[in-house]
C-alpha cells in the first residue's frame, strides 16, 4: 500500500486539489507551473516524500527533487511576494487640516495602482496590496 492512497495527509490532499484546479483553469499542457505551487510542493515533499508528492500532484519527480535540493542548499528560488514594500505613516496633512494618505503599488508587468484617501479611513493597505498583486496570476 502506498502513502498517496492510504495515509495521505491533509496538506498533500490540499496540494493535489490546488494542482487540479490550476490545471483545469489555466494550466494546460506545456504551461509552466507557478512558483507558488512549486514552493508548496517542496514543503509537502519534505514531510511526505518526493515520490508521494510527485505522484499525487503529477509533477515531474526529478524536477521536484532538483527544486528541493536547490531550496535546501540556499540557491535562489523565485518568490511570488513583492521584493519591496514601503508603508509611510502617518498620513500627511492637507491645507485644510484633513489627513491624506497616498498608496502606490506596482505589479510585475509594470501595472500601477495609485489610491489617494482623504480624511479618516480604515483602509486595509495589506488587503488592497494583496488583491492587486493576486489578480496578476
Amino acid at each position: 500500500m502506498n502513502r498517496t492512497s492510504i495515509g495521505a495527509t491533509g496538506a498533500l490532499e490540499s496540494l493535489r486539489g490546488r494542482m487540479e484546479r490550476w490545471r483545469a483553469g489555466c494550466g494546460g499542457k506545456r504551461s509552466r507551473v507557478p512558483q507558488e505551487l512549486w514552493n508548496a510542493a517542496i514543503e509537502v515533499a519534505r514531510r511526505e516524500g518526493v515520490w508521494a508528492t510527485s505522484r499525487a500532484t503529477r509533477l515531474n519527480y526529478q524536477g521536484l527533487k532538483d527544486r528541493m535540493s536547490q531550496a535546501s542548499t540556499g540557491s535562489a528560488i523565485e518568490t511570488t511576494s513583492p521584493s519591496f514594500i514601503e508603508v509611510a505613516m502617518p498620513a500627511a496633512r492637507t491645507a485644510d487640516g484633513s489627513s491624506r494618505t497616498v498608496i502606490e503599488l506596482e505589479g510585475r508587468g509594470g501595472e500601477r495602482l495609485r489610491v489617494e484617501v482623504t480624511g479618516a479611513s480604515g483602509l486595509d493597505v495589506v488587503g488592497l496590496a494583496h488583491a492587486f498583486w493576486r489578480r496578476e496570476r
